[in-house]
């Protein structure tokens, strides 16, 4: 109906429900879904559709792809001024730095996130909860006990600007490590 009334937000907002639902049974139909999202243009659903591909990258560990996608979510979220998405990207790209090897760039940015979270409510995602969780355990076991707490209370000290600039170029370091070391 959206496409037949010409009404492309609804229709962006209907496309990510739908390829978002189609993640676990049907991920082709899922990224053609996402990719249209972002082709109509609407900044907040580009974002999602964005942040959306990068989960998926990274749950098949292209990182590299992962890393520019949620960069490029968090810097349209940054746009909108959309609280909830900064907080997804942030750890999202916590999670790619992760296994990059970038554990106390990861560790603040998972605390700057956690900072924020207050701001967006609680977690709906159950599936990427664990997912974000299984990196903070790999953190918590690379670091030592002091070492994480230190550098997580560094992290929780980050205005949310600096948050987002310092996870916009930890995301650019991690595709860029990432894309060197595979070569």
């Amino acid at each position: 109906l959206a496409r037949q009334l010409g009404d492309r937000r609804t229709l962006a907002l209907a496309l990510n429900a739908l390829a978002y639902t189609s993640i676990d049974s049907d991920i082709e139909k899922a990224r053609r879904c996402f990719h249209e999202v972002i082709d109509i243009g609407d900044l907040w659903c580009s974002a999602s559709a964005l942040w959306a591909l990068g989960w998926i990258d990274d749950l098949a560990e292209r990182s590299s792809d992962a890393a520019r996608r949620y960069g490029e979510a968090l810097e349209l979220w940054r746009e909108t001024g959309d609280r909830r998405g900064i907080y997804y990207a942030v750890q999202g790209i916590a999670i790619v730095a992760t296994r990059a090897g970038h554990l106390h760039t990861a560790v603040r940015l998972f605390a700057g996130a956690d900072t924020i979270a207050s701001d967006v409510g609680s977690g709906s995602m159950p599936q990427w909860n664990a997912w974000r969780d299984q990196h903070l355990g790999m953190l918590r076991d690379a670091l030592s006990p002091v070492d994480f707490a230190t550098t997580w209370a560094a992290g929780e000290q980050l205005d949310r600007d600096v948050l987002v600039k310092q996870a916009l170029t930890a995301a650019q370091r991690t595709e860029s490590d990432v894309k060197g070391s595979a070569t």
